[in-house]
């Protein structure tokens, strides 16, 4: 449903108004489309209702709506409903835990053809009413602030919506900046104030550029040989523009750390065709005259060269601008930028290969003091059972009569023994690359097999409340005894780290052609970091005792998993942990991709 009209500077806003004043049905969308804010004289305000019924209409969607951003609020300004009214006009909620601040933050994108996804992700906590397709762009004023925004969405997802359709909400969110900057004030020039805050997730960027001494310099150089009043360093993403260093001598309002929003730069087109820009007048300039950046900022000159990394990405802009005419397109001009475009690229790559140069020397140092932990934990766990057969052995010696007392724990250490090296053997064998040894089978008696092993951990830990529910509806192709190893390891480590007294609850299903077991237990709250690395062998978060076992029962899970062409996952939700094993149910499934 892309729109194959684009806006032009010919019937102007007040074209779209007179339009929506005196016709009942709504404007079609080339009409919408070619309105732009020049020369507006009527207001905007009665006929908005109208303006929105046509997006609506146009997209097939069930609500639009514009907000504005009202002391921590959003504020809904106008709604468009259809037979559901899910919000009202003049309503309002907190605006930092809206989807309207998220995508002006860039914390979610402006086209959103299935909600589902981010709900997922967890992104954003579902509302009280259903959204299957969302889309959004901020309406930007002509100093550069965000008034609000102008959204749209559907209860169900819309397939036909693509994200070429922001177009037409791009254009009628500029009809309505027109609009709102005309009723604030009439015929009183644009003063450029760019709104500042703080580039969150973006501070390493601001430090590297900030960490080189010549940036400084260069920015000084750049403003005195093109007598251009302001010179900046800026990060450039698919969602953000944020200064990371500059030289303002016209007050232009923009330091490190502050944004402007993306779409009113030329660094996004930059962005897209890694080729310079060059303005030495916006008046005489053909393709820039009418062009929306200058005039929202107020400048007549400007220039802007891309910042490349070695492998040819794009990472900024090192860029000037100027409120009058300056010569910039000539070689000296165009040397230089390119020069020192070249060389920030350079300097960022080397950071980046200091960084990962340092990550590399903190990992292995984490390897090394998790090694000495695992030998430390490894000849503790063998010195016991060891030092319970040597025991049992003297006894014997000395009283060959007491051999029914003494045999039973000879051999439960002997069994334990045995265990930890063959955990030994599986680690070797992963880190090897001959990977986990599994003789799969077409287990009937799988449900058995493990409730034998959640009967084993109850018994041991009679303490520990194990809830147990097993739903297979068939047989499974797998090696059974690696899958009660597989439950016995995720249960030994629900037992040894959960929250005491809370339930432990563990699933054995088939879903389709797969057969999921999962376990799940209450426990102290754990970093991303932490639970991204709980199947790396001999690794414990940092609060846990490096007394409780060799840290491989986790690894051990995955590996099997992989041998069985499955995979193994955790996630950490507040209070709470879970480990789920996927494998392929039938030999088909299980069986490895052809070459």
């Amino acid at each position: 449903m892309q729109s194959t009209t684009s806006p032009t500077s010919g019937e102007g806003l007040d074209s779209i108004v007179r339009h929506l004043q005196t016709h009942a049905e709504p404007a079609t969308p080339s009409e919408l489309l070619v309105a732009t804010a020049e020369g507006a004289e009527v207001l905007l305000e009665p006929v908005i209702p109208s303006l929105l019924a046509t997006v609506r209409a146009t997209l097939a969607m069930d609500v639009v709506f514009v907000s504005e951003f009202v002391g921590g609020r959003r504020v809904f300004k106008h709604v468009v409903t259809g037979d559901k009214p899910v919000i009202a006009a003049s309503g309002s909620d907190p605006l930092e835990t809206s989807w309207c601040q998220r995508v002006v933050d860039g914390r979610l994108p402006r086209f959103i053809p299935d909600t589902a996804v981010h709900y997922e992700r967890g992104d954003v906590e579902p509302p009280a009413f259903p959204i299957g397709t969302h889309l959004s762009v901020p309406i930007v004023l002509g100093d550069g602030q965000c008034f609000g925004t102008l959204c749209c969405f559907s209860f169900e997802r819309r397939p036909a919506i693509q994200e070429g359709d922001l177009a037409l909400l791009h254009a009628v969110a500029r009809l309505l900046a027109a609009g709102e900057d005309r009723r604030r004030t009439a015929c009183v020039p644009r003063e450029a104030s760019p709104p500042a805050r703080t580039a969150v997730g973006h501070e390493a960027d601001i430090a590297a550029i900030s960490a080189i001494e010549a940036v400084p310099r260069m920015l000084d150089v750049v403003c005195r040989s093109t007598g251009m009043g302001f010179a900046a360093i800026a990060r450039v993403t698919e969602s953000r523009w944020i200064c990371c260093a500059s030289r303002d001598q016209i007050g232009f309002g923009l330091g490190p750390g502050g944004e402007l929003v993306l779409e009113t730069t030329i660094c996004n087109e930059i962005r897209q065709h890694h080729e310079p820009v060059v303005i030495d007048d916006v008046a005489a300039s053909g393709a820039y005259r009418t062009h929306h950046t200058p005039a929202q900022y107020g400048f007549r000159s400007y220039i802007s060269f891309p910042i490349l990394r070695k492998d040819g990405s794009f990472w900024g802009t090192l860029c000037a601008i100027d409120p009058q005419p300056a010569q910039l397109d000539n070689p000296q001009t165009l040397g230089m930028f390119r020069l020192f475009a070249d060389l920030l690229g350079f300097h960022l790559e080397a950071t980046d290969r200091l960084r990962a140069s340092e990550a590399a020397q903190r990992l292995e140092a984490d390897t090394s003091r998790r090694r000495e932990q695992f030998v430390a934990a490894l000849g503790h766990d063998i010195r016991t059972p060891l030092q319970a057969v040597m025991g049992g052995l003297a006894v014997l010696e000395r009283v060959p009569d007491r051999v029914p007392q003494v045999a039973p724990v000879m051999r439960r250490s002997a069994t334990r023994i045995s265990a930890l090296v063959q955990d030994l053997m599986d680690l070797a064998r992963g880190q090897l690359g001959t990977g986990m040894r599994v003789e799969p089978i077409l287990c009937a008696d799988l449900p058995e097999r493990l409730a034998h092993v959640v009967e084993e951990q109850r018994t041991a830990r009679p303490d520990s409340r194990i809830e147990f529910d097993c739903r297979l509806d068939g047989p499974v192709w797998c090696d059974p005894a690696r899958i009660e190893q597989v439950a016995s390891n995720l249960l030994a480590n629900a037992v040894a780290h959960g929250t005491p007294g809370q339930p432990i609850t563990v699933t054995a299903t088939t879903e389709g052609d797969e057969f999921h077991f999962r376990s799940s237990n209450a426990a102290p709250r754990m970093s991303p970091a932490d639970v991204g690395r709980l199947f790396q062998p001999y690794f414990r978060p940092a609060d846990r005792d490096a007394s409780g076992g060799l840290g491989l029962g986790l690894y051990i899970v995955s590996e099997i998993a992989r041998a069985h062409r499955g995979t193994a996952a955790a996630a950490a939700e507040e209070g709470a942990v879970s480990f789920t094993v996927r494998i392929p149910r039938s030999p088909a499934g299980a069986a490895p991709a052809a070459a």
